[in-house]
This record gives C-alpha cells, sequence and structure tokens, in this order.
C-alpha cells in the first residue's frame, strides 16, 4: 500500500456571513411587461384603420367612456372619430368576443363622424392576436428621477411588422401613395397591478389613440389621429376621483392604437409600473455570533421582486428594538439610525434579537428580527495538521485508542479554543466532499481536548477514506464543520485538506 502525504491547505470560512454594504439602490435595469396586440389589415377593409383623412395635431377627447366595461375593456361614447365600432378594437375576433362583426361603417373622411352603416359578409374587423412584453428601462436616480421610475421609448415603433397580417399596402390619407414599409394597423394592451403610495406619475409621448385606465376608471384620454401629443397624469391629484386609496392594490391598463400610415411613436415614463417593495431583510456583519466589547452593524433593505433597495430612498418610518429575553444586556450599548443599528454586548453566553420595521406612508408595514448568539470571549483556531505526530499535540491514550492513530496516518482537524471556555457544551461533526461539492465522508465526530485552563480542543480525525471504506485519491478536499454549543450557539466551518499519493 502506497503511503500518503499531506499536504494541508488552510481557509477559515464562516458560511452565512453578510455585509450591509452594497449599491444604493438595485432596481433592476429593465423591466418586461407584458403586452397584448391585436393587428388589423391595412389594406382598408377595415375603415377604423388607415382612413384616407389627414389626421390632426391634437387629441380628440371623449371618443370612449369613463369606465372600462364589465369585461375590463373601453367602450365608445359619444364622440366617434372613424371609431363606431371602438368595443371590437380590443378583443379577438379569433376567440369570437367582438360584439360587432356583421357592419362596415361609413364615415365623413374630414370630421371622422358616423354617417351610415352597412351589411357585411366577412368581418371587417378581423384580427390577429399576438402575445408579447416591451423592455422598460430604469431611469431613476434617487435625485431628479424617482427610484423605480422606468421607461419605453420607441420613435419609430412597429413591433408587428413581421407579425401578423405583415407589412399590407397602405394608402396615405391623400391617396396619393402605397406605403408597404411597415405594419400601421394594430392595437396593444398593457395591464399592471401596482400598489398606491405617494407620488406615483404617467407620462406618455406618441400616437394615435392612447387611454389609460386605472380602477377602471379613465384617468388619460389622448384619443384620435394626431401627430405626437404628450400628456400625463399625477395619481396624488387624481386618487379620490379614481377611487384611490393608499396602500391598497390596483390595476393600470394603458390601450393604443396605431390608426395612420405616418409614423408610430411611444414614449412611456412611469413609476407606477416599477417594482414594489414587498419583504425587509436584515442583514449583519461580520456575522450573527459575537462576544461581549464587539460590535455589530445590522443593515436594513427592502427586497423587491427583482432588486433591492436602500431604506434610506424610500419614504415613510422605520423603527429598530433590541430583545434581551435573559436580561443579560440591559446595559449594553444599542443604537440606530435610519436603515442601520449598531448594538455592543456586554455578558455571554446568551441569544438576543434585532428587529426592524418598515412603515411605508400608506400605512403598510414590513418587518424583519435576526437572531444575535453572545458567545464567550475566545479565539477559535481551526487547523488541519499533518503529519499526524502525536507528540506534538500531547494527545492522551484514550484519544489515540479511539482514533487507532498509532500507525502515523490521517488527517488531523484541530479546533483550538484559547480563553475561558467549557468544553463539555461544545461538540461538532465534520462531512468531506471532494472539489466537485460530492460529500464523500459523514459525520466524523469530534473529541474534547482540555489542555490547560485557557485551552481546549475539539479534534477530529478523518482516515482519508470514503464512505465505502476505501482511500481517496490525491487533490484537495473539504472539511465542512459544523459546531454547535448547547446554548444552541450554531456555527458552520470549513476547512480545506490536501491529500497528495
Amino acid at each position: 500500500m502506497k503511503q500518503f502525504n499531506l499536504f494541508i491547505i488552510i481557509i477559515l470560512v464562516f458560511i452565512g456571513f453578510s455585509s450591509g454594504t452594497g449599491a444604493k439602490s438595485e432596481y433592476p435595469d429593465t423591466n418586461w411587461i407584458h403586452v397584448t396586440y391585436f393587428d388589423y389589415h391595412s389594406e382598408g377593409s377595415c375603415p377604423d384603420f388607415n382612413p384616407t383623412y389627414a389626421g390632426a395635431t391634437t387629441a380628440t377627447k371623449s371618443m370612449v367612456a369613463g369606465e372600462l366595461d364589465k369585461d375590463g375593456l373601453p367602450v365608445g361614447a359619444t364622440k366617434i372619430y372613424f371609431s363606431k365600432y371602438l368595443n371590437n378594437w380590443f378583443r379577438s375576433s379569433e376567440a369570437g368576443e367582438q360584439p360587432v362583426t356583421n357592419k362596415k361603417p361609413v364615415y365623413d373622411h374630414q370630421t371622422g363622424a358616423f354617417l351610415s352603416e352597412s351589411g357585411v359578409v366577412e368581418n371587417p374587423y378581423v384580427n390577429i392576436k399576438i402575445e408579447d412584453s416591451l423592455p422598460f428601462i430604469h431611469i431613476g436616480n434617487g435625485t431628479t428621477i424617482p427610484l423605480g421610475t422606468y421607461e419605453y421609448q420607441n420613435k419609430s415603433f412597429f413591433p408587428l411588422d413581421d407579425k401578423g397580417f405583415g407589412k399590407e399596402p397602405t394608402w396615405s390619407w391623400n391617396s396619393s401613395e402605397q406605403r408597404n414599409d411597415h405594419n400601421y394597423s394594430f392595437t396593444m394592451m398593457l395591464v399592471d397591478t401596482f400598489t398606491y403610495r405617494e407620488g406615483l406619475t404617467f407620462s406618455f409621448t406618441g400616437d394615435d389613440d392612447v387611454w389609460v385606465f386605472i380602477n377602471n376608471k379613465l384617468a388619460l384620454d389622448i384619443g384620435g389621429l394626431h401627430s405626437a401629443v404628450t400628456d400625463n397624469i399625477n395619481l396624488d391629484a387624481l386618487a379620490q376621483n379614481l377611487g384611490l386609496a393608499l396602500g391598497e392594490p390596483f390595476e393600470i391598463k394603458f390601450f393604443f392604437a396605431e390608426r395612420q400610415a405616418t409614423e408610430s411613436q411611444v414614449w412611456i415614463t412611469s413609476n407606477i409600473l416599477g417594482i414594489m417593495p414587498n419583504r425587509l431583510q436584515i442583514d449583519v456583519w461580520p456575522g450573527d455570533t459575537i462576544s461581549p466589547g464587539d460590535t455589530l452593524l445590522a443593515n436594513a433593505i427592502i427586497l423587491t421582486d427583482t432588486g433591492k433597495v436602500s431604506l434610506k430612498d424610500l419614504p415613510g418610518e422605520v423603527v429598530w428594538g433590541f430583545i434581551d429575553p435573559k436580561a443579560y444586556n440591559h446595559d449594553s450599548t444599542f443604537s440606530w439610525e435610519r436603515d442601520s443599528a449598531y448594538f455592543r454586548p456586554t455578558k455571554a453566553p446568551t441569544v438576543v434579537y434585532i428587529w426592524a420595521t418598515y412603515t411605508d406612508t400608506a400605512g403598510n408595514t414590513l418587518t424583519d428580527t435576526v437572531e444575535i448568539f453572545v458567545v464567550d470571549p475566545w479565539s477559535l483556531d481551526i487547523r488541519a495538521l499533518n503529519p499526524v505526530r502525536l507528540s506534538d499535540l500531547s494527545l492522551n491514550s484514550d484519544l489515540i485508542n479511539t482514533y487507532n492513530l498509532n500507525r502515523n496516518q490521517g488527517a488531523f482537524v484541530l479546533i483550538n479554543f484559547s480563553g475561558t471556555v467549557s468544553i463539555e457544551n461544545w461538540n461538532a461533526t465534520m462531512d468531506i466532499f471532494d472539489a466537485l461539492g460530492n460529500r464523500i465522508a459523514k459525520g466524523v465526530e469530534a473529541k474534547p481536548i482540555q489542555i490547560s485552563a485557557q485551552e481546549s480542543a475539539l479534534t477530529f480525525v478523518w482516515d482519508v477514506r470514503n464512505s465505502q471504506g476505501r482511500l481517496v485519491g490525491s487533490g484537495t478536499y473539504v472539511g465542512l464543520i459544523s459546531l454547535l454549543h448547547k446554548k444552541s450557539l450554531y456555527q458552520n466551518h470549513k476547512v480545506f485538506i490536501g491529500v497528495q499519493r
């Protein structure tokens, strides 16, 4: 049998180490939002799309009713602007959702007013429904633009050029030019949910028809065939009319129609479509185990669906607290500011709790609590030793017999405590993993050694064999040590063991 020579790599890693430092805000750069398109024919079979009309430079109001119907979709109002059967625009013809399928309206091509209608064999509002999404880019900087503000800007908005009916021939308004460079006839619907809080806004620039409904009520009205126009809303100013209550969830619905073969622009800027806070998390440094006289730093952050946000960037109130069930550390130092707290204990061993609560301006509350272990002021040294020479460790004969070390072969791991430590209160086990993360040996138990009044140790001996009893090959192995105090103070550590044949 070949003799094993062991070389040692010593690295101590505290599992669960966390730091409260980091970026001021970690909103995702891109927020993809689902949209639904309905593509219509552009060649004139649907009179609502690409009528022979020059269009306007301003929006046409009151084309839709002030509230959505029972299906959550817009319905036409008294003002008709090439829009007699607007009720069809955001419904699938393939699914049979459209209320009118056998009539074709005739319009005044100067005013867009409805003149008459005739029965038809084929549905002029036939469409193709297409599901997609738009990338909204985060532009918030926390100073001039609120964090959580997202923007989608496209001055050539033709998402269906190679989809649906494609680039059909389209007559310009004066019937002098035929164009087929883009797919100009489609509608789009975007639906999202949000929690109402102060400071929410929505801005749109573009053409053609745009309506925004919040809580099923009309909030932004930019109807009609027109060149790019801009309008915006501030939910704080509209909250009462829209029936909004702080802290409550609501739905925003955005309806868009591209109906004229000239241009297509979409520019949406809003913090309504951003990511809302949904969980508070406390991170501690240097870890959740501390000794009297040392200082622990706790940082609180808000975890959203896709990112992190510092409490410094959010309105509302933050309160920190400290719980010491055994009243061991009543004279300890505990202080806090908005997003962080500091704790310096005075006595051990014990367990204390640090909590934080964030309350937003709507009264919604998020809370987190961390458990902090206060242990005796000792230093911990974990070493893998080789070769295993018993004289170096001054081990007693009982330990030698227990681990059968007289053959001078094996990996010896020592956890050395310096300071006044009751070693009988501690126990530990070690699992061995190879470089690929496969566990090859499990549950190597530690034995205590009381070296002196001020020094004690826990010792592991791994016989460099796997769970099947076979000697392992050369390489680097990881010993994962679980260190447990009877007071439920728990730590994980790693030690790297090199084996060379």
